[in-house]
């Protein structure tokens, strides 16, 4: 069994729709593939205060997903931090650590303690026109890492490789999208990883 922690921010005017799409997409593949101890964090309880009681719980390592707004210190939800460098980062120790959130990966990643971090180092944008496909290539690389024998570098590399085959799809005559394709072209280049890059799915592994 692996241990899934998913934030989301489900009530933002902005990307709450999106979020929600992107949690559930994910939640759906993990059923699928077995996985049960998944739990979730909406936006009445995604607050600093919620965050740190229930990772104090956790005595394996496990995934931490966030799906939310970004700073370069910080993850936001309803105007607040809920993951602040320096302040609550401690308990993210054990973790495979990946923030779907803007700016991130450009301090916040880089210089807190997990066991690795996947996360966007620009502010990034997605279309409305194209909501499966961007939250496809937003829950890639934990698709990648789970569902293969591959470690979470690879699974990195195999992502941005997905992202180019979809930046082409929105390039072709029959689907071009060329402000969708630039969001797309933003997002792969800016999507950072930091951390151990030989870690395993099996590393996450503990008995009930």
């Amino acid at each position: 069994m692996i241990k899934f922690v998913i934030a989301f921010d489900e009530k933002d005017s902005e990307i709450g729709e999106y979020c929600k799409f992107c949690k559930e997409d994910l939640v759906s593949y993990l059923q699928e593939l077995g996985y049960q101890d998944i739990y979730l964090i909406d936006s009445r309880l995604c607050n600093m205060a919620y965050i740190d009681i229930e990772l104090s719980k956790i005595d394996s390592n496990y995934f931490f997903v966030a799906y939310s707004h970004g700073t370069p210190n910080s993850l936001r939800c309803g105007g607040e931090a809920y993951i602040q460098l320096n302040h609550n980062t401690e308990k993210l120790k054990t973790s495979f650590f990946y923030a779907n959130a803007c700016l991130t990966g450009s301090k916040l990643g880089k210089e807190i303690e997990c066991l690795a971090f996947v996360g966007f180092s620009e502010e990034v944008k997605f279309s409305k026109l194209h909501y499966e496909l961007f939250y496809r290539c937003d829950n890639m690389i934990i698709k990648l890492f789970l569902s293969k024998n591959v470690t979470v570098f690879e699974a990195y590399n195999q992502t941005l490789d997905y992202y180019n085959a979809q930046i082409d799809i929105l390039g072709s005559p029959l689907n071009a999208d060329r402000i969708a394709q630039s969001f797309l072209v933003t997002a792969r280049e800016s999507l950072v990883f930091y951390g151990n890059k030989g870690l395993k799915k099996e590393d996450f592994y503990y008995k009930k």
